[in-house]
């Protein structure tokens, strides 16, 4: 029996991709590998969470800009601020040496709701004054 023990600070994804990839290497036609678990799967669908998440809320704020509105200028605003925001986001995570694991990608993922509820209200108070 054998662990994989990530170090600490480490790409946890990566990691499981190069043992994944020795395995094949070194693979012995009788002996069996079971795998008891694997973090590799639920790291991708997170990620891909975050992406559905901001592709489905780009299309809510276009469509509800849209319908109230009746200005499309505004919801670009909107739709280009909200990748640079996520951007800038994991940039700064960086340079402050934080990694992104699962939970904070969740938070990236619900942080995207609050941003669009202030974007959509900031735009409909600048319509009134203008």
């Amino acid at each position: 029996m054998e662990i994989v023990i990530v170090r600490y600070k480490e790409n946890a994804y990566n990691v499981i991709g190069q043992v994944k990839k020795k395995l094949k290497a070194i693979a012995i036609p009788d002996v069996e590998v079971v795998t008891t678990y694997d973090r590799s799967d639920l790291i991708s669908k997170a990620i891909e969470n975050l992406v559905h998440t901001l592709g489905e809320e780009s299309l809510v704020v276009l469509l509800v800009v849209l319908l109230f509105l009746l200005h499309f200028r505004s919801a670009l605003v909107i739709i280009i601020t909200l990748p640079l925001t996520i951007a800038i986001t994991f940039l700064w995570m960086k340079m402050f040496g934080l990694a992104s694991n699962i939970m904070s990608l969740g938070g990236i993922a619900i942080a995207i709701g609050a941003m669009i509820d202030a974007s959509i209200v900031m735009v409909e108070n600048v319509h009134k004054k203008v």
